[in-house]
């Protein structure tokens, strides 16, 4: 059987393993970019795992009477994990406890291993995905100097484990979170460069055969679009917009096209101007929310904010207006995250509106990186 070598497309023979090519030259010219995000990453791990010990006090007890051998406290610690996983997923971040309990288990399990030593590819993982736990559990209120830089050493740690033991699957996910952990901090330059390392991890060193993948694929590349359309001509904005429907086509999952449709109205509305098509994805998109049978409540004002950004532009002010002060305010009354507070603000502060909301409750960037 016969396929097409990755890089020049030669026709050759298909052997088991991972990606196909016809000599090494095509294999190193095929991976350059992710080898030099892997170089780069583990350059600075030693910086990173500094950055990342942070100390942690809190009750000696959370954990309980934890297994002695090494199996079993894999096993028990792997619980605990998909535990706290499900408290995000059920509970949901906007619940205090559920924070609260994410954050001291975590930390708990982190300084765990980091006692009894950091010995095996598995101990990396399991303490990569302590701070990944601790990097979305984020912090209270409106986030300090000293906060924002925690949530990104956390993130920054992540990255570094997973380099140090070449989970690139895992690599690619990080980078993305670790860029939107930059986009919390508003620091899109590092953000956009993040965004980009990512892909190329996942691009050149992962199958986009696997859904997974796929999914993650789509994401960094509508977040790449995101930050760099304004510096891109038309026919490249529509090539990377179709790009993305046909990815969202081909997972074929209600959430990838919503994002998707969230995507192409941003940018048919700012950069290409077509109010016209951008009304009609709206529509779709307003379509597909109502069949969906499970709607997290999280991501809801990214999904109005683009109808709010339309109506501004197409010169229906005061209807915008009205989803700001009505609903986008009362979804951000009920979750009240720094994100969605920053929005509003800027909103307060262009049009003069009168309205009064709460500070935020919490800063986490699992609010803007939503796959886990």
């Amino acid at each position: 059987m016969l396929i097409q070598c990755r890089a020049c497309g030669k026709p050759i023979p298909k052997r088991r393993g991972g990606y196909q090519y016809c000599d090494d030259e095509c294999r190193q010219r095929s991976t350059q970019n992710s080898r030099q995000v892997i170089h780069r990453v583990l350059t600075r791990r030693r910086m990173l795992f500094e950055f990342a010990a942070i100390p942690w006090v809190g009750p000696s007890n959370l954990l309980g009477s934890v297994p002695t051998t090494k199996a079993q406290l894999h096993e028990y610690a792997w619980k605990e994990v998909q535990r706290l996983d499900g408290l995000i997923l059920k509970k949901g971040l906007d619940d205090p406890s559920a924070r609260k309990s994410i954050r001291n288990g975590a930390a708990a399990l982190r300084k765990l291993f980091e006692d009894k030593g950091i010995r095996t590819g598995e101990d990396a993982m399991l303490v990569a995905r302590t701070h990944e736990l601790l990097r979305d559990a984020g912090v209270e209120g409106e986030p300090s100097r000293p906060d924002i830089t925690s949530i990104r050493r956390h993130a920054d740690a992540a990255v570094a484990l997973y380099a140090e033991i070449r989970d690139y699957r895992n690599l690619g996910k990080a980078l993305i979170a670790s860029a939107n952990t930059c986009r919390l901090d508003e620091d899109d330059r590092t953000a956009d460069r993040m965004f980009r390392a990512g892909y190329h991890i996942l691009n050149e060193r992962c199958s986009r055969t696997d859904p997974g993948i796929a999914r993650l694929l789509h994401q960094v590349s509508f977040w790449k679009l995101r930050l760099s359309a304004q510096n891109l001509d038309r026919c490249e904005i529509r090539k990377q917009l179709n790009d993305l429907s046909n990815l969202a086509c081909e997972l074929g999952e209600p959430s990838v096209h919503l994002e998707t449709y969230r995507e192409e109205v941003g940018c048919l509305t700012h950069e290409l101007r077509d109010y016209d098509k951008a009304a009609e994805r709206l529509v779709e998109m307003k379509e597909l929310l109502r069949g969906m049978s499970f709607q997290p409540s999280y991501p809801a004002p990214t999904l109005l904010r683009p109808e709010i950004e339309l109506l501004i532009k197409t010169g229906e002010k005061d209807a915008a207006i009205h989803l700001i002060e009505n609903d986008y305010a009362t979804l951000y009354r009920n979750n009240r995250h720094l994100h969605y507070y920053r929005v509003l603000q800027s909103w307060i502060r262009k049009y003069g509106l009168s309205i009064q909301v709460p500070s935020p409750a919490y800063a986490s960037p699992i609010l803007i990186y939503l796959p886990r």
